[in-house]
């Protein structure tokens, strides 16, 4: 980690969806194998860290349906990446059209998942640790609300239905692309 180049890490090999479902467990395997909890918390781990990164991290977690994972995730890039814009996610051209289409559905609704905080009251970066400034956010006539980056809008449907938490009403970005995943850890607090 303390060698500088590249200094941002690089995306490691993405799984497919099809390895991550035949290997139930592997996202937290792969985790615990980095000390994925520890790094979060460690100054240099989030400067070197990206984006896309999490973005894939994050889709590892929704496949392989790892609650903690991407409630931790989604919290960090809340509140420990405050400057990272989800507008600015660069898009990712995977070549995989199903990771794709998930990858576009994940960015999409981190949107939806980080403004509904942004309601409540909750600032990314600010309000962490500080809950007497919440109160006077959830007044602030122009909150800081997130858009979607462009390319999530070129990424159309699956064409046939994928089904990655049964029982579960899929989210909208998801059920514009025929995915049915459970998506609530994001908004956690």
């Amino acid at each position: 980690m303390l060698w500088p180049v590249p200094w941002k890490f690089p995306l490691p090999p993405p799984l497919s969806v099809s390895t991550l479902q035949q290997e139930p467990g592997i996202v937290e395997r792969r985790r615990d194998a980095l000390a994925m909890t520890m790094l979060r918390g460690t100054w240099l781990f989030c400067r070197r860290d990206t984006p896309l990164w999490t973005l894939y991290r994050l889709y590892e977690a929704v496949v392989d349906y790892n609650a903690d994972e991407m409630m931790m995730d989604s919290q960090y890039w809340f509140h420990e990446q405050a400057q990272w814009r989800l507008v600015d996610i660069p898009d990712p051209r995977d070549p995989d059209p199903v990771r794709y289409a998930i990858l576009a559905a994940l960015a999409e609704d981190l949107v939806d998942s980080f403004n509904y905080k942004i309601k409540m009251g909750l600032r990314r970066g600010i309000t962490f640790g500080q809950p007497w400034l919440i109160e006077g956010f959830k007044k602030d006539p122009d909150p800081p609300f997130e858009t979607a980056p462009s390319w999530t809008s070129t990424v159309g449907p699956l064409p046939d239905y994928l089904e990655l938490s049964p029982d579960v009403t899929a989210m909208p970005p998801f059920q514009r692309r025929n995915i049915r995943a459970n998506m609530n850890q994001l908004r956690n607090f």
